[in-house]
């Protein structure tokens, strides 16, 4: 492959690490939004922001294949800070409500990849691997919104 089709690639899967790692931290926010009540859902979230930080390995692992070079780009990125999660309300409905919000970025983000030519087969069927983990995992956040109202 091309140093350009490397470096292409290399994008697009950082913007997945980015999503990734937006999506732990509105777990993570979610998580200290719960009210006493709703500790139940500690370990739906818990689950669903392990296995994000379990995709970014993955995403990492195929970008230094790619390019040892672009392990400088992603440290540069770590040390970038991003905006926290805003919620809105408390309620175990709010609190899923922007958890669904997430959810669907998240959704949108890695079919945005998988639209994307320049990606590889390979990349392209372990990418719909997790997209599909991840649209199971919103569809329970849905029917627990659905179930707190």
């Amino acid at each position: 492959m091309s140093s350009t089709a490397n470096t292409q690639i290399t994008a697009i899967l950082e913007s997945l690490i980015r999503t990734n790692d937006q999506r732990i931290r509105w777990y993570e926010k979610a998580i200290t939004q719960l009210k006493p009540e709703d500790r139940d859902l500690v370990g739906v979230f818990e689950s669903n922001l392990r296995r994000s930080q379990e995709h970014n390995e993955f995403l990492n692992e195929e970008i230094k294949d790619l390019d040892d070079e672009s392990l400088v780009q992603q440290a540069l990125r770590e040390e970038r800070p991003e905006g926290s999660p805003k919620f809105t309300g408390q309620n175990r409905h709010a609190v899923l409500m922007n958890c669904e919000v997430s959810e669907t970025a998240t959704q949108l983000a890695y079919q945005k990849a998988l639209n994307n030519p320049q990606l590889p087969g390979y990349i392209k069927e372990l990418l719909g691997e997790q997209r599909e983990e991840l649209e199971k995992m919103r569809r329970r956040i849905m029917a627990l919104k659905t179930t707190a109202l």
